[in-house]
């Protein structure tokens, strides 16, 4: 039983829980922890589509400047409009 309530206590300060928390405390922090991460993961994938969208925004600009220049050189000094 000793042995039983040291690793509780070790696991209790793992979960920055109180030495008095009961397993249902512990559960509901680590399913905290677990929708933490699970949110932190889904926001990594969206900065990772937000960058893909900047990058081709750069491309894509790099393009029309590239076909403005060919067409006609008096043209390469305007910037586009923003809506």
């Amino acid at each position: 039983l000793a042995s039983w309530r040291s690793q509780w206590q070790e696991a209790l300060h793992g979960l920055w829980l109180s030495e008095g928390s009961s397993p249902a405390e512990a559960m509901e922090a680590l399913e905290n922890l677990r929708s933490c991460l699970e949110q932190r993961d889904l926001a990594g994938g969206f900065q990772l589509r937000i960058d893909e969208i900047d990058r081709h925004t750069r491309l894509f600009g790099n393009d029309v400047a590239a076909l403005v220049k060919a067409i006609h050189r008096s043209l390469t000094g305007f910037l586009p409009s923003r809506r």
